[in-house]
């Protein structure tokens, strides 16, 4: 085996055991809720990723009402962290662990040998072979020229927010797709007179509908709106792209 070769499957070995290290570090356990030092907010954060909060009739005590929904942002940003760092320590306890790369899978089943036995099992190979090539050249150079644009629309998906008010027009909420809570603004007047029961069952009715709003962007599929919407079914069915390849379909 040559350098080249032999360096090739130490690297996609290398990568696989990192992989399976993420994978395991993912598998563990996050905090999913946060109580400031005061007791008098607690942000809970759902399976789903529906974001949710507990605001104590006594918040009084130590907020002033003009300042209840920066405290619920900090809430919501304290949790975060902290998940992160329990994602962070995860990722340390895996890393000291010996995670075995998985055995080469067979290519039999890879696309490459699809499209060979596809070509071979045409009576004249060359005008097919041809053909592949020119199908796949073309493929090529439509996701070359295109990358960029969904990438780039993957991310803006990804940042969308829903700006949503109940009828009531007690408190605003602005939710990210993916589930950051941007903004809290609430009347002066209705957090002056209202419990925290109050305020936390409009304020997480308005989250559940901002969440349900930002649905669609958040599970689309990493292709879906972009350039290259088209080739997204051949994602998860490799026959379907020899298929495409080999002009079959």
């Amino acid at each position: 085996m040559s350098d080249d070769a032999e360096r090739f499957y130490e690297l996609r070995d290398e990568v696989d055991r990192e992989a399976k290290m993420y994978a395991e570090a993912a598998d563990g356990a996050l905090p999913d809720y946060f109580s400031d030092e005061s007791g008098l907010i607690t942000a809970r954060l759902d399976e789903r990723g529906l974001l949710s909060f507990d605001i104590a009739d006594r918040w009084r005590d130590g907020i002033e009402p003009s300042a209840l929904g920066d405290r619920i942002i900090a809430a919501f940003q304290a949790l975060n962290a902290a998940r992160i760092e329990a994602w962070a320590s995860n990722v340390g306890d895996a890393s000291e662990k010996d995670h075995r790369a998985s055995p080469i899978p067979s290519t039999q089943d890879s696309v490459a040998a699809k499209l060979q036995e596809a070509l071979l099992a045409q009576p004249d190979s060359t005008p097919a072979v041809e053909q592949a090539l020119e199908n796949m050249l073309a493929f090529l150079d439509d996701v070359s020229a295109n990358l960029d644009e969904t990438f780039a629309g993957a991310l803006s998906r990804g940042r969308q927010t829903e700006e949503v008010a109940p009828l009531s027009r007690h408190l605003t909420v602005e939710l990210a797709a993916g589930g950051q809570l941007v903004a809290v603004s609430m009347s002066p007047n209705w957090v002056a007179g209202s419990s925290g029961a109050q305020i936390s069952r409009e304020l997480n009715d308005t989250l559940r509908e901002a969440f349900d709003k930002t649905a669609p962007a958040r599970e689309a599929g990493p292709l879906d709106g972009s350039p290259l919407e088209k080739y997204g079914r051949y994602i998860d069915d490799p026959d379907a792209f020899v298929a495409f390849i080999t002009g079959r379909e």
